[in-house]
């Protein structure tokens, strides 16, 4: 039990710790290993959770939402095609009776008790391939007006849920990309903010106005979108963010205006469906498929996870890249650079300072297992290499300054130090004389 709490408090405490110091590379190799997967199990284990928060979504425990408009919505399943894809297949045909070419848009609204409304549209473009020739393409405007969705003006007490599906993927926006600031304001998410309007070389908001009379206004009046809005993704003159204008007596503020490319515009939004459970959107019973399961609160609950799983299961890939930074490359850098400065201490050699260091990553590896199940990655891994940088150097700190170790008593600090370099010193021979009787002898 006492040589346990000692390994256990030499993997603490710094003084201690320099039993360690002659530990062999490989073995401290070893320790950086264990500590990244160490890591990593926690994260792992706690990634999906941290992206099904960051996916804005309803939940269907917490309200009573109920169907108002009941709507039979089209079968459809994801098929794998002969070349190993995997693509939108509707049973419905189109309007032109190709099998492959239909396109649908449906709104179920759901109302609860306190006169909330839950607006959720689902758009079908089975011909649209975001992937194709053209990755500009988005979907056909005249079937939705996706720049029209997502600059409409808000209804009170109503949240909106969006999912298009296309050839190869579908997209998921929660509420038009918006979301309330701590002053209870509607303002861009980050989703939005960073990604679905177009912006300038130096990352700004480009701002657009109406050119002339024939941007607002047809021979059938004012030009407006599928929401009763002016449609601005006709405007031109490129301007700045306070301009104004006045056009047949109408005073036009000026507007940012939503990329083109759907894969953009809907930004972080996009799920290909070779990245997905499939066999959950073709089950029979059960299905997470809004043509099969009339359960429409359930099949949104679920196609939240399945989002949540893809997320996860990239960024998993990511956070393991960035462990293996963090845990490998990092210390080789932090070593080096405390070797050079400090080797005429108590370590002089550069597998000492490698062989602390591992033992450190022991210590906030731990902490960082722990954290893990609480604290996002990206803020994690901050905090950890801060954690292990200033440990690492108060560690070396304590052992380098060690009054008891600059001045080793012990004969294994002996060995060990710089002494061992010095000529050796020739020692005279010992003689044995023998005197007076069989048993005594006089040493000369």
């Amino acid at each position: 039990m006492k040589k346990v709490k000692e390994f256990l408090l030499s993997i603490i405490l710094p003084r201690k710790m320099y039993r360690h110091h002659s530990m062999k590379v490989i073995y401290s190799v070893f320790v950086f290993i264990l500590s990244a997967f160490l890591l990593l199990f926690s994260i792992n284990l706690s990634t999906k959770r941290f992206m099904k928060d960051m996916i804005g979504s309803v939940n269907f425990e917490e309200n009573d939402y109920k169907v108002v408009n009941e709507i039979q919505l089209p079968k459809y399943r994801i098929a794998k095609s002969n070349s190993g894809g995997y693509y939108l297949d509707v049973e419905e045909v189109g309007e032109d009776g190709k099998a492959d070419n239909f396109k649908g848009v449906f709104e179920i609204l759901f109302e609860d008790s306190k006169n909330n409304q839950l607006k959720l549209n689902i758009v079908f473009d089975e011909s649209c391939d975001l992937f194709g020739d053209d990755p500009a393409k988005s979907v056909d405007k005249d079937l939705f007006d996706l720049k029209g969705y997502m600059t409409q003006t808000r209804e009170d007490k109503t949240t909106y849920l969006l999912y298009i599906f296309t050839k190869k993927s579908f997209y998921y926006l929660y509420d038009l990309g918006q979301e309330k600031d701590s002053s209870g304001k509607w303002v861009d998410n980050a989703n939005t903010r960073y990604g679905s309007y177009e912006m300038d070389n130096n990352g700004a908001y480009k701002y657009y106005l109406p050119t002339d009379v024939s941007e607002v206004m047809d021979e059938n009046g004012p030009i407006l979108n599928q929401y009763g809005n002016y449609d601005t993704s006709l405007w031109t003159t490129e301007t700045t963010k306070d301009a104004k204008t006045i056009i047949d007596g109408k005073e036009f503020s000026a507007q940012r205006r939503i990329k083109d490319d759907m894969r953009y515009a809907i930004y972080n939004g996009e799920y290909v469906y070779g990245n997905i459970d499939i066999d959950k959107i073709n089950a029979e019973s059960d299905a997470v498929n809004f043509g099969k399961n009339k359960d429409i609160k359930y099949v949104l609950t679920n196609h939240v996870e399945l989002m949540a799983e893809v997320d996860a299961n990239i960024q998993k890939s990511m956070y393991s890249f960035f462990v293996v930074i963090i845990n490998i490359v990092f210390p080789l850098v932090w070593v080096f650079i405390t070797w050079l400065l400090s080797r005429k201490f108590v370590m002089n050699k550069f597998k000492e300072y490698y062989a602390i260091c591992s033992i450190t990553y022991i210590t906030t590896s731990i902490l960082g297992f722990i954290l893990g199940f609480f604290i996002k990655f990206d803020t994690l891994m901050f905090i950890l290499l801060i954690i292990e940088l200033i440990y690492y150097i108060f560690v070396t700190f304590r052992i380098n300054t060690d009054p008891n170790l600059l001045n080793p008593k012990d004969e294994e600090r002996k060995d060990d130090s710089n002494d061992n370099n010095k000529p050796e010193v020739e020692q005279p021979a010992i003689t044995f004389k023998k005197i007076k009787s069989d048993d005594a002898y006089h040493v000369e």
